[in-house]
């Protein structure tokens, strides 16, 4: 009812469950009506989530939960039977902060549409998600790390030294950015990003939204690194004339 949720977990382990590692929500799941949360907050250091059945982390922020901010330095989430690291943001005006710090999430993925990494943002806020020293291979089932935002806010995404490599299956990418409504997309890539053998794109960026969004990168794809994936790099723009705007230096 209004109330801020911060949970601060450090130097712990939570791995071999049955269920997720560590679910930490706010929702209405047992059908008591939509909570009125404030602000979620979420710190994660030194800790390892690895090996469980579902989640090794579940981050879920629902119904008119405010603003969701997570942030991890020093983890493992490796080896578990769906993402590893999930956070949503789904409340109507919620926005969604991401910082991801000396992170390993390695061949989790048991089936389906999990990730090695999921983050989406749905509600009307904006999105920003920093990954800097992260490594998520391997995903089983697709997308090594699948960040999407579907309201109406802009996706800020900064890559610095990452790699996604190894997804299995036909359409199993790298890494996959995706802006699907109306607001602007902004891809910084600050350090080497490496993206290969995948089985499909090593690097999808795409807006598919409606009416005219942009692509604005804040930095040249010329630190990323793909070899041997199924396609290549992959810039997709649909719907209303939207447009690419300074995409790369060469």
């Amino acid at each position: 009812n209004g109330g801020e949720a911060n949970v601060v977990i450090t130097k712990s382990v939570a791995s071999d469950n049955t269920a997720d590692g560590a679910s930490i929500l706010v929702s209405d799941a047992a059908g008591g009506g939509a909570p009125e949360a404030g602000a979620l907050e979420v710190v994660l250091e030194h800790v390892t989530m690895s090996g469980n059945g579902r989640d090794g982390l579940l981050v879920d922020g629902n119904s008119d939960v405010g603003d969701v901010t997570v942030g991890i330095e020093k983890g493992e989430f490796s080896g578990n039977g769906a993402d590893g690291i999930d956070v949503e943001a789904n409340g109507d005006g919620s926005s969604l902060n991401v910082v991801l710090l000396d992170v390993v999430a390695d061949d989790n993925c048991g089936g389906g549409q999990d990730h090695n990494i999921e983050l989406d943002e749905q509600g009307a806020g904006n999105f920003v998600a920093s990954l800097t020293n992260v490594r998520a291979n391997g995903c089983k089932a697709d997308d090594n790390i699948d960040i999407d935002e579907f309201g109406d806010g802009d996706l800020t995404v900064t890559l610095d030294s990452v790699e996604a490599s190894g997804a299995i299956g036909g359409d199993a990418d790298g890494i996959e950015i995706v802006e699907e409504d109306v607001g602007t997309l902004t891809l910084n890539i600050d350090g080497r990003v490496t993206v290969n053998g995948n089985g499909d794109d090593g690097l999808n960026v795409a807006v598919d939204a409606d009416p005219s969004p942009t692509i604005a990168p804040g930095g040249a794809f010329d630190h990323v690194r793909g070899k041997d994936n199924g396609s290549g790099l992959r810039v997709i723009v649909r719907n209303n004339g939207a447009t690419v705007t300074a995409l790369a230096d060469n």
